[in-house]
């Protein structure tokens, strides 16, 4: 006897025909894309149970609307398409997340910074620091010289699947000669900056009060 549905509909035994193999899975890292068992279940379903709830729906809206056939059949047709596009949503949407956290990972490793100020509006000298910097799962984090002490800072924030990153830099001023508004020495100080990775290069640039440019290495 054939095994049914919960909705009664008889279940056919998968094929082994080259039909059914057609939707092969696309392997991203360790990442199935397509077709997940989610995906096939609820394709698998939705070919089951799709007469079925065709045959519903047109019952449960034909009484109310006076309507049958080809309009209803249209309707019902919309709600399953609606349905199946949702289960397929849920099936795929867990895979592409750890694909795109998989491909941040990509810049794991020691890297070497540069940052190089140029001459301020102000008048603050030019200057250059560089400093090494560490990527784990993702997350960078540099150090220039001591933490929490003067000319010293810390760069850090994530890097996407995509190579881009808002990055953090703070820290304790250096000479006063070289500072925008001349603090005294040790003052703190803060600032972003937009980067993007590319296999074992980077580059970014300082997004605020001056123009400053960030060169990245992976050694």
């Amino acid at each position: 006897m054939p095994a049914r549905s919960r909705y009664g509909s008889p279940i056919a035994p998968a094929s082994k025909t080259r039909g059914n193999s057609k939707l092969r899975p696309r392997l991203i890292g360790t990442c199935s894309l397509f077709p997940t068992q989610r995906a096939n279940t609820a394709l698998r379903r939705r070919r089951i149970d799709s007469a079925f709830f065709r045959s519903e729906i047109v019952k449960l809206i034909s009484p109310h609307s006076g309507n049958t056939g080809a309009p209803m059949r249209q309707i019902a047709n919309f709600t399953i398409g609606k349905w199946a596009a949702t289960a397929a949503a849920i099936a795929f949407g867990g895979c592409f997340a750890s694909a795109y956290a998989a491909g941040s990972q990509g810049f794991d490793g020691r890297w070497q910074v540069t940052v190089q100020c140029s001459l301020a509006r102000d008048g603050a000298l030019p200057f250059t620091w560089r400093f090494p910097a560490s990527v784990r799962e993702g997350q960078f984090l540099g150090q220039k010289g001591e933490k929490g002490q003067p000319n010293s800072g810390t760069l850090s924030g994530e890097i996407g699947g995509d190579g881009n990153a808002l990055l953090t830099m703070q820290g304790f001023t250096g000479a006063s000669r070289q500072t925008l508004t001349h603090p005294k020495e040790g003052s703190p100080f803060h600032y972003t900056v937009s980067a993007h990775f590319a296999g074992k290069q980077g580059a970014g640039k300082r997004n605020e009060d001056r123009e400053c440019s960030l060169d990245f290495s992976r050694s």
